[in-house]
């Protein structure tokens, strides 16, 4: 049997409109099935050669596509032989399956066992790969966030029922889109009945006249009906191998050549134990992917899953923006930082709908404010320059040094909380608690006071912040915004008590001079 096929016009057969308008595919494909008798038994030969295939992103509105992926050529061949010896009717003896292309390549071997019950299959042998291509390849998915360089070959392992992999394929979980055949009725699909599609009749009336529409017969077809829970056919695979690479890039943070196990058992996908050096720290840990039923949850067991990892680049600026604003959304930060984990449970279609409980710890952390935090700097400089006269000559430089102390945060009721974030400039104390939402909309608040040793040695200085200033921070993500007016009323208050301040602590050292009484100490503030 030979066959070929437009790999174009078979995205569009296979998945969603949606998605293959997104991501076009292109090339053609081809290949035969070939079934000879042979002294050992009987053979099955299948190949499938795809030229130039390729993958786009884009092209809406008569746009151009940009091309992603391309493989120029690409084989895949499969021989299996059953053999004629007496009692040999059990087993299946795969001779070889092979692929052959430049972004993965797999050379195995092996048997499908126990061939009148779950045909059992066993897979031995190596896969090749080239991590860029690869990385392309599965952009529609990743969003280009993971990438990855470098080739190598690694051993494989996989065992899997036979059956359970054709019912994935023939089942609701891999079928062609639903609006593309029409489904059939309650009563028909009682009787395992499947209407042909209006096009495939067309197409036959045009060929033969005779054919009119009372005399097609409805095609008696059974109905696949999928195991309960979409994907339980993953808990009956089982692959082992490994991952290798030259370098990564997982949404900003780059992790050097490493390599990481990687098992899927019974619908569970693990990686590691690993350790991996990235951004001039390390990464730990052992997490797995539940994937039945899919999409599937991210399971973190506990421990330090970032050890001392710089605050650089994206990694700063798109997920410490989520978990802390005030140091993901400013001018420069410099420093590093580790994540405790006390435990994490992320589904994979709906990350904010999980639960996460852990703590930041920075150290030598250095924060300059500025862009839609303008509005605090701005603040902090007005009351340094009230606490501090020689700051106004200064070059007013904003600098917020982050004190090295647990920032406990946790996942819940679709936003990410957070509290015990505690800042110094000079005299001043900063401290952040509050959320984010799952559509970036904050809901946080900037409380700023003086060090306590300073209000303590200094009563003119502390009658300035008798009470901390509490100024909320609202908008979203991308777009802080702070309450202009509290911030205004703070600062009216501020010279308002400074003014008084000054009055009672010059009047107080008139009268001691003049009458040598030592005026009473100030009450402590409350």
């Amino acid at each position: 049997m030979q066959w070929q096929a437009d790999v174009a016009r078979l995205e569009r057969w296979l998945v969603e409109a949606d998605l293959a308008e997104t991501w076009p595919a292109a090339g053609r494909a081809w290949g035969t099935l070939e079934v000879l008798d042979t002294p050992g038994g009987t053979n099955l030969l299948v190949e499938a050669t795809g030229n130039q295939l390729s993958l786009a992103r884009g092209g809406r509105g008569g746009a151009a596509a940009e091309p992603i992926w391309n493989e120029p050529r690409a084989r895949v061949l499969v021989e299996v032989t059953r053999p004629s010896a007496a009692g040999a009717a059990e087993r299946l003896a795969i001779n070889r399956l092979a692929v052959d292309s430049a972004t993965l390549g797999m050379a195995a071997a092996g048997a499908i066992d126990e061939c009148s019950t779950r045909r059992l299959v066993t897979l031995a042998g190596t896969v090749t790969y080239d991590w860029d291509l690869v990385s392309r390849l599965l952009l529609p998915w990743t969003g280009g966030k993971v990438r990855l360089a470098g080739s190598g070959a690694r051993p494989v392992m996989v065992r899997a029922p036979l059956d359970s992999l054709v019912q994935a394929v023939v089942g609701e979980d891999f079928a062609p889109v639903a609006n593309r055949v029409p489904r059939p009725t309650e009563a028909a699909e009682r009787r395992g009945e499947v209407p042909l599609p209006d096009n495939w009749l067309s197409a036959m009336r045009s060929r033969d006249d005779r054919v009119a529409p009372g005399n097609v017969a409805v095609a008696k077809l059974p109905v696949a009906r999928p195991a309960s829970g979409g994907g339980a056919w993953l808990r009956s695979l089982s692959v082992e191998t490994s991952a290798a690479w030259a370098m990564a890039d997982i949404d900003g943070i780059r992790v050097e050549p490493g390599a990481v196990d990687v098992r899927l058992f019974e619908g569970q996908l693990t990686f590691g134990p690993f350790e991996l050096a990235a951004a001039g720290g390390r990464l730990r840990g052992a997490p797995w992917v539940r994937l039945v039923p899919l999409p599937g949850e991210l399971v973190v067991p506990p421990g330090r899953v970032v050890d001392r990892v710089a605050l650089a680049g994206r990694f700063c600026d798109e997920w410490l923006a989520w978990a802390v604003p005030l140091v993901g959304r400013s001018t420069r930060t410099q420093g590093v930082v580790s994540i405790d984990v006390a435990g994490a449970r992320v589904p994979l279609a709906d990350p904010a709908g999980g639960e996460f409980a852990g703590q930041l710890v920075f150290e030598n952390t250095e924060v300059t404010p500025g862009g839609p935090l303008g509005p605090l700097a701005t603040l902090l400089v007005k009351l340094q320059t009230l606490i501090d006269p020689r700051f106004a000559f200064g070059d007013k430089v904003v600098l917020l040094r982050v004190r090295p102390e647990p920032v406990r945060m946790r996942l819940a009721e679709r936003r990410l909380w957070h509290e015990g974030l505690v800042m110094e400039m000079g005299q001043l104390v900063v401290r952040s608690a509050g959320s984010v939402g799952a559509d970036g909309t904050l809901a946080m608040a900037a409380e700023v006071a003086l060090r306590g040793d300073i209000a303590g040695s200094t009563p003119v200085v502390g009658q300035l912040l008798r009470t901390p200033l509490v100024i909320p921070l609202k908008g979203t993500v991308e777009r802080p915004q702070f309450d202009a007016a509290a911030i205004d009323r703070v600062v009216g208050r501020i010279v308002e008590n400074t003014a008084e301040a000054v009055i009672k602590d010059g009047l107080g050292r008139g009268l001691e001079e003049l009458f040598g009484n030592p005026q009473p100490a100030n009450e402590p503030a409350p």
